[in-house]
């Protein structure tokens, strides 16, 4: 996985964990670049979340499904965050947020066995009762949303422009470098940290946060123009 994909799946992992409700006293610090980009809205992201544990009645294929819808990549082993791996009745996985890998045996429609595998000798390393599958991208591909895509491409860009290689991989729901700038296409309800945020939570910011907000506007209005 790039480092932007692992800061990603990072970002998705505390997103989920800011969905549960609060173990006592909880700080986050964070950066204005941070506290203005867009996310995926609460609801989506636990929508999205997956507890699996031993005795779990979800069928093999349909977590294939699951984990591509999420952004997982198949490969023949598994070795980084976002890698999934089926050979036969067994699924190996890396979850956001997780250093550890897990392979699942079904027999059945049922998870028989979760095992903790490590990536690099690939061997199991111990038994684990469950863990939280999260999606390690932000851009869900389903059939609603690549609906949604194809809509709001064909209203801003025109038919002419449905030759254009990104649209043709996304309705093929097909992720290329790039897609993720589309983003909003897929996804119009995007929020900001602050939609995270309780009506009991206390914000604090330093001296420097204003100009960086405004630096930051700037930046943001300068890329703008520049790509119009």
């Amino acid at each position: 996985a790039s480092p932007a994909q692992k800061v990603l799946a990072d970002r998705l992992a505390a997103l989920a964990r800011l969905s549960r409700p609060p173990q006592g006293a909880e700080l986050l610090v964070t950066t204005v670049a941070a506290a203005t980009q867009r996310l995926l809205p609460p609801d989506m992201v636990r929508a999205s979340t997956l507890e699996v544990r031993e005795g779990s009645r979800i069928g093999r294929d349909d977590l294939v499904h699951t984990l591509q819808r999420a952004g997982y990549t198949r490969v023949e082993t598994i070795a980084d965050t976002g890698d999934f791996a089926v050979r036969g009745g067994l699924v190996d996985v890396i979850p956001a947020g997780s250093a550890s890998g897990f392979r699942l045996d079904f027999f059945g429609d049922e998870v028989e066995a979760i095992r903790i595998v490590d990536p690099l000798t690939q061997l199991t390393t111990g038994r684990a009762k469950g863990f939280t599958l999260l999606p390690v991208s932000e851009l869900l591909l389903d059939e609603e949303r690549i609906r949604r895509f194809r809509h709001g491409w064909l209203e801003r860009f025109g038919q002419p422009a449905t030759a254009d290689p990104i649209y043709q991989a996304a309705s093929d729901g097909r992720r290329v470098p790039g897609l993720d700038h589309y983003l909003p296409l897929f996804e119009p309800g995007l929020v900001t940290l602050f939609d995270w945020l309780g009506e009991g939570d206390i914000l604090l910011t330093d001296g420097a946060a204003a100009s960086a907000t405004e630096a930051r506007f700037e930046a943001i209005d300068d890329y703008y123009q520049n790509r119009v």
